[in-house]
C-alpha cells in the first residue's frame, strides 16, 4: 500500500489543518508551562502558571471549535464487514466518504459516548481528592500487598 499526495505545500495548509496545529501548539505550551510551574519557585513559577491558564483556555476553545467543525467535514468510514479474528490488514477493508463520518462511531457504537463522561468524572474526582492523599497513605497501602 502506498500513500501518495499530489498536491502542493499550500494545499496542506487548509484552515482545519491550521486549527489542528493551533490545538496542538496550545496544548504543548500548556504542558510545558505546567511542568515549569511545578518545578520553579516564584516569580518564574507564577508567570508559568499564568501562561498555563491562558494556554489551557486557548486549548479548550480551539478544541471545541475543531469538534464543531469536524461535525460538518466529510470523513472516512469503513463500509465492509470486519472480521475480528482475521489478521489486521488495511487492504481487506473497503472505505467510503460520508458527511459527518469522522464522528460516525458515536452513531455506530453508542457506548463510546461514555468516554467523555468518564473523563469528566475522573477530572472531578482528582480535583476533589487533591491534597487529601499523602505519601504516608501510599506507603501504608503498599504495605497491605
Amino acid at each position: 500500500m502506498r500513500v501518495r499526495y499530489d498536491g502542493g505545500l499550500l494545499g496542506l495548509l487548509s484552515p482545519f489543518a491550521l486549527l489542528a496545529g493551533a490545538v496542538s501548539l496550545s496544548m504543548l505550551v500548556m504542558h510545558g508551562a505546567s511542568f515549569v510551574a511545578m518545578r520553579v519557585e516564584h516569580p518564574i513559577g507564577a508567570r508559568a502558571r499564568r501562561i498555563a491558564r491562558i494556554a489551557a483556555a486557548a486549548t479548550a476553545v480551539a478544541f471545541v471549535v475543531a469538534g464543531v467543525w469536524l461535525l460538518r467535514l466529510d470523513g472516512h468510514v469503513i463500509t465492509s464487514a470486519i472480521d475480528p479474528l482475521a489478521a489486521s490488514n488495511p487492504l481487506y477493508k473497503q472505505v467510503g466518504i460520508e458527511p459527518g463520518g469522522w464522528l460516525g462511531n458515536y452513531r455506530s457504537y453508542p457506548w463510546t459516548m461514555i468516554a467523555p463522561i468518564v473523563l469528566a468524572y475522573t477530572t472531578w474526582a482528582f480535583r476533589v481528592m487533591r491534597g487529601q492523599v499523602t505519601r504516608q497513605h501510599v506507603i501504608e497501602s503498599e504495605e497491605l500487598y
